[in-house]
């Protein structure tokens, strides 16, 4: 008896941590979401400005530096560095009009996730936020997704009438290259990632 009480004790207490865990670990996204939220954002359908257009390049350079995903991107692309010092350039679309509710989209590659459809919308301060958290894997249950769960037609055909720029990823920043991204994250967001591993580890 004294055996079995003891065992439900430490059930419990495994279960309990197990959610604090899981708790802290969503919390970077609730506290995300709603940093967005609070932003006033530009609403109904309208073109993307060339200013527009450039703040999504930079919401997408900035997110991957902030993750580190840049690692991800060694020999990903075409090389606009040297051969010592790998630079991916890759192919972004852009859809140059929003939705009614001023929702922008835009399909790239996102190591080491994949190819990704990308909801984002601009704030009217001209900073864009980029849908869906980067932690969750972009699964098919969300607006932001992997295109491998897009009909191939659909991507291609989206591919084909939007804006095709590229972007650079580089595989070995500058520190103060991830910092500016970082900061920026946290403006836009609420959250940088690097900060975040940054304090902890300190």
């Amino acid at each position: 008896m004294i055996k079995l009480v003891f065992m439900s004790t430490m059930l419990a207490i495994s279960v309990h941590a197990v959610l604090a865990q899981n708790g802290q670990e969503n919390q970077h996204t609730v506290d995300k979401l709603a940093a967005a939220d609070r932003a006033p954002r530009i609403s109904g359908i309208h073109r993307l400005t060339t200013a527009d257009i450039q703040a999504v390049k930079e919401a997408v350079q900035d997110e991957i530096l902030d993750y580190r995903f840049n690692k991800e991107f060694y020999e990903i692309g075409t090389n606009a560095g040297t051969h010592g010092h790998w630079i991916s350039k890759l192919p972004i679309y852009i859809d140059p009009s929003t939705d009614g509710d001023g929702n922008g989209r835009a399909i790239y590659r996102l190591m080491p996730y994949g190819e990704v459809y990308r909801i984002f919308f601009v704030r009217k301060d001209g900073i864009v936020v980029l849908a869906g958290d980067p932690e969750n894997r972009f699964p098919i249950t969300e607006p932001s997704k992997l295109t491998v769960f897009i009909d191939d037609d659909e991507i291609c055909d989206m591919k084909h009438k939007w804006i095709r720029l590229s972007f650079l990823v580089d595989e070995r920043p500058l520190l103060t290259e991830v910092e500016g991204a970082a900061t920026r994250q946290e403006t836009r967001v609420g959250f940088s990632a690097w900060k975040a591993k940054n304090l902890r580890t300190k």
